[in-house]
């Protein structure tokens, strides 16, 4: 009898873990919390990558449904990688530890049970290294979301529009800049002593 009850408990406590790393089941927005959103029938966090903090992305896996819908952090950034095409990412015998993406298999591909490599989030490789964004190429994230738009900093960060002039990355990729900010601090240090020095007389 006792043997059965805490069979019994086991049991309840390991259906509750699963059901809590399920998302709810959803028809429209309004079925889910205000912070979600419904998407492929799901309540979720996230449905785009500007609903995520600045170097997150919004996942796409909708075989897992613990990380579907949630926000990723790009943790890729700065490790070695290879610049590969999209079939070379999506291949089984590519290795993952090159790719600058994320991916999860995907079960619906026509040759199934061989199944295909679907991308998650792919960044880009420069000088060798996987960042999330390429900042020579002016990547930009402009969709609507909980978060600011953002736009690509040195060395493949993502920084909002309003803070890109002060990132630290902006000012390694431009000098001047440097120099205008040193400038700045140098005025404001001047005037304040100006005033000091007023002020005592």
């Amino acid at each position: 009898m006792l043997f059965s009850k805490i069979l019994l408990l086991v049991a309840l406590v390991i259906s509750v873990v699963a059901v809590n790393g399920v998302p709810d089941l959803c028809a429209t927005s309004a079925d889910c919390s205000n912070t979600q959103y419904c998407s492929s029938g799901y309540c979720v966090s996230c449905r785009s990558n500007t609903d995520c903090a600045l170097n997150e992305f919004c996942s796409t896996n909708v075989f897992d449904l613990s990380q579907f819908g949630s926000c990723k952090k790009f943790d890729k950034d700065g490790d070695d990688c290879v610049a590969y095409n999209p079939t070379e990412m999506t291949n089984l015998l590519t290795s993952n530890s090159t790719k600058c993406a994320y991916t999860y298999f995907n079960y619906r591909y026509n040759n199934y049970p061989a199944g295909s490599l679907s991308i998650d989030y792919q960044g880009t490789c420069v000088n060798g290294k996987c960042r999330m964004c390429n900042y020579a190429s002016g990547a930009y994230q402009s969709g609507e979301g909980k978060n600011s738009p953002r736009t690509c900093v040195f060395p493949g960060k993502f920084a909002t529009v309003h803070s890109q002039s002060w990132a630290s990355g902006k000012y390694f990729e431009d000098p001047t800049q440097v120099w205008l900010a040193i400038l700045f601090c140098l005025i404001v240090l001047i005037l304040t002593f100006h005033i000091i020095g007023f002020l005592k007389k």
